[in-house]
C-alpha cells in the first residue's frame, strides 16, 4: 500500500492551514506529524482522509487520488480526533453503524469490539443509551476508549490519529494504545500517521516524521535524520524539537 502527498495544501480566507507537503508513505511504516499549536496538523490528517477538499495538490492511494466520495479508498482509513462523538444509541448499535459503513463482516468484528470493550473496562456501558449530543455525561478518556475498541475491530490498513495522547486516555489506555499502534505496522503490515507536539513520542513510535512549521514542512522523512535543536536558528522550531532522546 503506497499513500502519496504531492504538494498537498489547504487555505482558508486565503490563508493556508497547511502547504507543500510532499512525502511518500509505504506499508509498514509509523509517521510522526510534529507541529506546535495552529500548524495544521489536523488539517493534514483530513486531508489525506479526503474528508476535505485540498486547495493545492492532492493525495493518493496506491495511485488513485483521495477525495470525498471515494468510499472504497476511505474505508482503508480510520481518522480519530481528540473530540469524538458516539452514534446515538446503545454501543452495539455504534458499533453496528460503523461497522456497515466500512464494510466489515458484522458478527466477528462486533466479537473483537466486544473483547475489546470488555479489556479497558466498559462491560457495564454495552447497553447505556449513548446520546449524540452530549454522549450522556462520558468523558472523553472514555469516548476514545469506546473509539479505540472501534478501530481494533475494523481494523483498516491505515490508521489516522489527531494527538492521540491528548484524547485523555488513562495510562492503561495509553500502554494498550501504543502497543496496538507497533503491533498494527510491525505485525500487520499496516501503517499510522499520527500527529503530536512532542519529540519523545515520535522518537519512540514512528519511524518517520513531517514537522510542520509555519504551516508547510520544515522538514520530512526518517526520524533518525531529524534535525537538533542547537542546529537550529530559529527558536520556536528549536522549541518544538527539544526533548529529543540523545
Amino acid at each position: 500500500m503506497l499513500l502519496e502527498l504531492d504538494g498537498l495544501g489547504r487555505s482558508y480566507s486565503l490563508r493556508w492551514a497547511v502547504r507543500d507537503v510532499h512525502v511518500r508513505i509505504d506499508a509498514s511504516q509509523c509517521w510522526a506529524v510534529l507541529g506546535a499549536n495552529g500548524s495544521g496538523k489536523s488539517t493534514l490528517l483530513s486531508l489525506i482522509l479526503g474528508a476535505i477538499r485540498p486547495t493545492a495538490g492532492e493525495a493518493r492511494l496506491d495511485g488513485r487520488r483521495m477525495r470525498r466520495g471515494a468510499i472504497a479508498a476511505r474505508r482503508r482509513m480510520m481518522l480519530l480526533t481528540p473530540d469524538l462523538s458516539l452514534t446515538a444509541g446503545q454501543l452495539s448499535m455504534h458499533f453496528g453503524f460503523v461497522a456497515e459503513a466500512y464494510g466489515v463482516e458484522l458478527e466477528p468484528a462486533t466479537e473483537v469490539f466486544t473483547h475489546w470493550i470488555d479489556q479497558f473496562g466498559l462491560s457495564d456501558f454495552r447497553k447505556r443509551s449513548l446520546d449524540t449530543r452530549q454522549n450522556q455525561g462520558l468523558s472523553r478518556g472514555l469516548r476514545c476508549k469506546i473509539w479505540l475498541a472501534t478501530l481494533f475491530a475494523i481494523r483498516p490498513p491505515i490508521w489516522l490519529l489527531d494527538e492521540p495522547h491528548q484524547m485523555g486516555l488513562d495510562a492503561f489506555g495509553l500502554e494498550t494504545l501504543e502497543a496496538e499502534m507497533n503491533a498494527h505496522v510491525l505485525r500487520q503490515n499496516g501503517t499510522i500517521v499520527f500527529s503530536t507536539q512532542w519529540p519523545k513520542h515520535a522518537h519512540r513510535l514512528a519511524s518517520h516524521a513531517i514537522v510542520l512549521h509555519k504551516n508547510r514542512p520544515a522538514f520530512a522523512g526518517e526520524i533518525s535524520e531529524m534535525p537538533r535543536p542547537a542546529s537550529l536558528s530559529d527558536p520556536v522550531l528549536a522549541a518544538l524539537l527539544r526533548g529529543q532522546p540523545e
